[in-house]
């Protein structure tokens, strides 16, 4: 199983960057995690946004689903071969109104986004089987509602989405081959976070006491220096450590190993 990361800043992309966006690919299958701010041109980079086999959005904020838009219009009005069928799009339960509703608001065709996509709402528990992969929607807690996704296929991937510490975000991760876990804040800046994302040390504990042998960090604040949010992660964790990097591929292995 391959994870390229498309997109990994929270809220303000850095310069050149793009928000929250992880594709995940596993023989011919071929799924997205959240599609957020500037994501859709950076997936042009690694596949054909047409060969997706499906959308997933972990909750409803800017970061993690604005660029469904582009994605729209390019599934829509491509001049070349059209996608023969709508794309499968997971949304969380009573947000397929939530996304036409935004689409109202720019004035938006009735349907905008149902247009393009096959739109299905997931709930807490549900597994979804997409080719030679499947997805576990576990709830975690944000400001709003915010699921991890749990993607198996030869190796287990666990994604935070957006999550404060909590003991679901442990069960998203215990027995994973690897987490790729959000850690918006460092030490000196965690109080402004506490009640829904994690700081980089928080991340490095989850990891630890679940027995993840691998934690990517992801969807650090664009005005933090990276390397620090790696050195406290490390404070917290013994594992295999890094950072998940936009452009970046990563090959998700079965490991029988634990953090260290």
């Amino acid at each position: 199983m391959k994870l390229t990361v498309i997109g990994n800043n929270g809220a303000v992309p850095r310069p050149g960057g793009a928000c929250n966006g992880y594709l995940v690919q596993e023989g011919d299958s071929s799924i997205l995690l959240d599609c957020g701010t500037g994501a859709f041109s950076q997936l042009e980079r690694f596949i054909d946004p047409l060969a997706v086999d499906a959308v997933f959005i972990s909750h409803m904020h800017a970061d993690h689903f604005f660029d469904l838009v582009p994605y729209r219009y390019a599934l829509l009005l491509t001049l070349g071969p059209k996608r023969p069928a709508p794309l499968p799009l997971w949304l969380p339960n009573g947000c397929g109104q939530v996304l036409e509703n935004f689409a109202a608001s720019f004035g938006g065709a009735a349907h905008f986004f149902g247009e393009a996509f096959a739109l299905h709402e997931y709930n807490p528990g549900d597994v979804i089987t997409v080719g030679d992969l499947s997805v576990t929607v576990v709830e975690l807690r944000h400001f709003i509602p915010s699921y991890g996704l749990r993607v198996a296929g030869n190796g287990t991937l666990a994604y935070s989405a957006d999550t404060a510490y909590c003991e679901a975000a442990l069960a998203l991760a215990a027995g994973c081959d690897a987490f790729l876990c959000e850690a918006t804040m460092q030490d000196a800046t965690y109080a402004r976070g506490r009640a829904g994302h994690l700081s980089a040390s928080d991340a490095g504990r989850l990891a630890q006491q679940a027995g993840v042998p691998r934690l990517l960090l992801t969807h650090i604040w664009y005005e933090l220096d990276s390397q620090i949010s790696l050195r406290e992660a490390r404070a917290t964790y013994g594992g295999r450590l890094e950072l998940a990097l936009e452009g970046q591929s990563y090959d998700i292995i079965v490991s029988d190993g634990r953090p260290g």
